[in-house]
């Protein structure tokens, strides 16, 4: 990313505005509500213009977007494609961490549910958590095995996959 100074402003303009704001995770929100495909890059310039200006108190944009996701499955569903993204910014991993959390407490299909722990264990491990990475890849595993038993054409391959995932973890 080009680094310019009309993005610092507007960060630190922003972060000041939240801070203010008891409700900073809902605004948060209604910015990026019906832009959430789009919004990873944005997000990620932002909290790192943030991070840049204010050092650790700058983690507190971080925090208010974990906020916004926490205890509401519907935006955390509307966010899925922002936490799967490959090459994700570190700066969100917190983010993409909640709102996989978020979707595993909620009733869904066993094949959704491996590809989403899948994806938490990859988040985990660019957050710091090695445990917690490795965890949330032998459900996975376990998951994709008992698929992979009933239906190997259908499962076999995310199997193989997330099996590469749990050799990187240990």
């Amino acid at each position: 990313w080009h680094v310019s100074l009309h993005h610092i402003v507007a960060g630190a303009l922003a972060f000041e505005v939240l801070k203010q704001e008891k409700r900073a995770p809902e605004w948060l929100w209604m910015a990026i509500d019906g832009e959430e495909s789009n919004s990873a890059d944005r997000l990620a310039r932002l909290a790192l213009d943030i991070r840049t200006i204010y050092d650790d108190e700058g983690t507190l944009f971080v925090h208010w977007l974990v906020e916004m996701v926490d205890e509401h499955s519907e935006r955390a569903s509307r966010l899925e494609a922002l936490a799967s993204v490959d090459h994700l910014p570190p700066i969100l991993a917190p983010v993409a961490v909640e709102i996989f959390e978020v979707l595993l407490e909620t009733p869904q299909a066993d094949e959704h549910r491996a590809r989403r722990l899948k994806m938490l264990s990859a988040r985990l491990r660019a957050n710091g958590d090695r445990a917690g990475a490795l965890r949330a890849i032998q459900d996975a595993v376990a998951i994709y095995r008992r698929l992979a038993a009933a239906e190997p054409a259908a499962f076999e391959s995310a199997l193989a996959g997330s099996l590469h995932n749990l050799s990187i973890a240990l």
